[in-house]
């Protein structure tokens, strides 16, 4: 369970298509009690309350979900640079997945492919050698 602290640096990402592109909001945690921790949101002029328990994600991807669960519109992570890897991540794959349905690989060169089916196996060797052991 991660330790917490009140006037600790924490940041806010934003989540759902209602915040799309809205950046990430660096404030500190106000309150701590036994299940939930609340933090200084100044947009709202209010505090945001995010349960303690569960945290989601792992490592340096973990993050709190809001108290509110029917309408969810921040997620609180201990770790800026975890975030950012995050939604790094999360572009890459969108960029990724965006090339192949749009029919933009038509316009690689047999030897474009050839490099990236190498890529692919590569990946996928090293993949099943994280598995095995």
């Amino acid at each position: 369970m991660e330790k917490y602290e009140v006037g600790q640096t924490v940041w806010l990402e934003p989540v759902g298509h209602t915040y799309k592109g809205r950046d990430i909001v660096e404030t500190t945690i106000s309150k701590i009690g036994r299940k939930y921790l609340s933090v200084e949101y100044k947009f709202y002029g209010s505090e945001l309350a995010f349960c303690i328990e569960p945290m989601l994600g792992s490592g340096r991807n973990a993050y709190l979900i809001e108290k509110n669960s029917d309408h969810q519109n921040w997620r609180l992570c201990v770790d800026k640079q975890g975030l950012l890897d995050r939604r790094e991540e999360t572009a890459l794959r969108k960029e990724i997945v965006a090339f192949w349905y749009n029919d933009r690989h038509r316009n690689l060169s047999l030897e474009q492919l050839r490099e990236l089916a190498a890529l692919l196996e590569r990946f996928e060797k090293s993949n099943s050698k994280e598995e095995e052991e």
